[in-house]
């Protein structure tokens, strides 16, 4: 995905819960312009229903804070060989 300034990305790490725009929303809105970078989703909360809507949003991956950094580096890793 290249952005204004001409940077490059390979994947996107974000919250799912943030002021102004969900992660998956930012999803949504990626989708929507074409973006098909993986999105690898993070939270805090324990909703069971999180998974389900990750997974059908076609999230590479969804992490339950507090993580290891290794399921991190492996999510994020798996997302960009694809």
């Amino acid at each position: 995905m290249r952005v204004p300034g001409g940077r490059s990305f390979d994947c996107i790490v974000t919250d799912i819960h943030m002021p102004g725009m969900s992660g998956l929303d930012l999803m949504k809105r990626l989708a929507t312009g074409g973006v098909t970078v993986p999105v690898v989703l993070i939270t805090a909360r324990s909703d069971k229903n999180l998974t389900t809507k990750a997974a059908a949003a076609g999230a590479a991956c969804l992490l339950r804070k507090p993580f290891e950094i290794r399921s991190l580096i492996d999510c994020i890793e798996g997302a960009v060989q694809d």
